[in-house]
């Protein structure tokens, strides 16, 4: 009766140790309790690792985690995912709180300048080359104290 309680009482003393290391040892990504955060800035810079994308956003001191081919809508409704950011664009980012890193969940492009190929001039700024002198009004600095003339 003894050796058959101690053996009982051994099985279950590994059997704990098992499952308490097995839970010690797995690598969970992020926490059970869901922390929601919304953040709009402006993409800083950009790495990828692995199939995840990790942003830097101005003034935010959290990496923000997504997946490669996590839908992003736009403005516009092009169809272009998480890979497809670039520097320098403006998002609506979505996401869990996890400490330090952010999982994002839905992201929105909110804006993005687009330059011409051989041109500084965004895309949605007319072009002045190609504008009229009776739509465009040129001004120029004055020599005299008046302010501003007509060219």
């Amino acid at each position: 009766m003894r050796t058959r309680n101690l053996l009982l009482s051994a099985a279950i003393a590994l059997a704990l140790t098992a499952v308490s290391a097995k839970g010690e040892s797995r690598s969970e990504r992020r926490t059970a309790v869901a922390n929601p955060i919304t953040i709009e800035s402006e993409v800083h810079d950009i790495a990828m690792s692995g199939d995840d994308v990790i942003l830097h956003l101005y003034r935010e001191p959290y990496d923000i985690v997504a997946p490669k081919w996590l839908p992003v809508r736009t403005f516009d409704g092009c169809r272009i995912y998480a890979v497809d950011l670039r520097e320098k664009d403006n998002i609506h980012l979505y996401g869990d709180l996890d400490h330090t890193v952010i999982y994002a969940r839905h992201i929105k492009l909110q804006r993005r300048d687009v330059h011409l190929s051989g041109d500084l001039t965004p895309r949605s700024l007319p072009n002045p080359d190609k504008a009229t002198r009776s739509s465009a009004t040129n001004f120029a600095l004055a020599p005299r104290s008046g302010g501003f003339t007509r060219k």
